[in-house]
């Protein structure tokens, strides 16, 4: 399987790099400086504003960005709009609460279909031959991490949920960036191992 065989979201700028990993903390540190030194409603608006020049920074060094990312922008403006009118920032981060829970379920519900999402994320750890992707133990490792990413990240979502209403605003940013990440983080890690310790030896013994 190549890369054609994955959606084009997944396909295109997915190599991990410092830049990268830059320009996706700088709107948490954003937010916590400006609500440090201003109040949340800034951090919101400042937060948000900043998403919005590093897409459009992508933009500007010619990096192709797709429409996940728009998308993903949009809805955190519109989270960020809804939360400074009701001056709520239990609502900006209740929202993005749900959408997380909502999306693990999605997630979670393809691992009992016969098209796991799964299928189109192994290639991006490795592209194995098409004897390899066409046995049936390449759908069942797919479901498998596919039943285990969406139960993690739905654990991960309620957990954060817990401490919604007992944190400030900072405490909460601070425990989904410095707890909630690294958690899933290491169960992509976990995951990958996996599917190497599955499939690794299924594509031995097929060449074989």
């Amino acid at each position: 399987m190549d890369d054609g065989d994955a959606p084009a979201w997944m396909r295109r700028d997915v190599r991990p790099s410092p830049r990268r990993l830059v320009a996706s903390m700088t709107p948490t540190v954003t937010f916590l400086a400006a609500d440090r030194w201003f109040s949340v409603v800034t951090a919101i608006l400042a937060s948000t504003i900043v998403a919005a020049v590093l897409v459009l920074e992508r933009h500007w060094r010619g990096v192709r960005v797709g429409w996940v990312m728009p998308v993903t922008l949009g809805y955190v403006a519109i989270r960020g709009l809804v939360s400074i009118a009701t001056r709520s920032d239990d609502v900006y981060f209740g929202l993005g609460l749900v959408a997380s829970g909502a999306f693990a379920l999605g997630v979670l519900g393809t691992a009992f279909t016969r098209s796991p999402i799964a299928v189109h994320i192994i290639p991006l750890v490795k592209r194995y031959d098409v004897d390899v992707v066409t046995h049936p133990q390449y759908r069942r490792v797919a479901a498998h991490v596919t039943a285990a990413w969406g139960a993690c990240e739905l654990g991960v979502s309620l957990w954060e949920a817990s401490h919604l209403r007992g944190t400030s605003a900072a405490e909460f940013v601070a425990i989904r960036s410095f707890v909630g990440w690294p958690i899933m983080a290491f169960v992509v890690f976990w995951l990958i191992f996996y599917v190497r310790a599955r499939l690794d030896p299924l594509e031995h013994r097929l060449r074989r």
